[in-house]
């Protein structure tokens, strides 16, 4: 909320499930959906909304948090400010399929 404006939210999904099978995983969270209403206030809005996930991530014990970037849906801005709040990338995936004829 900025100025009793709602400008996004975010919801991020633990492995909680997966305890039983490994502590590993248990400390791992991605983030399902980051939405900020305005384009313009990602700079603002996104460490603000990361920050209190992370607070309740590491209430429960979660240490990692993956995001995911698709530069044919979120803006350059979003991959700059992950990058600017620590995030490093892991592993990148072209999309589609291309042949040589």
């Amino acid at each position: 909320v900025r100025d009793h404006e709602q400008v996004g939210f975010i919801e991020v999904c633990d492995q909680s499930a997966d305890m039983a099978r490994s502590q590993a995983a248990a400390r791992w969270a991605d983030v399902g959906n980051l939405i900020v209403s305005d384009e313009r206030q990602l700079r603002w809005a996104m460490p603000q909304l990361f920050s209190l996930a992370a607070e309740w991530l590491l209430l429960g014990g979660v240490t990692r948090l993956a995001d995911y970037w698709a530069d044919d849906v979120h803006p350059p801005a979003y991959l700059d400010v992950l990058k600017e709040l620590g995030f490093r990338r892991l592993v990148a995936n072209e999309r589609g399929l291309r042949r040589s004829l």
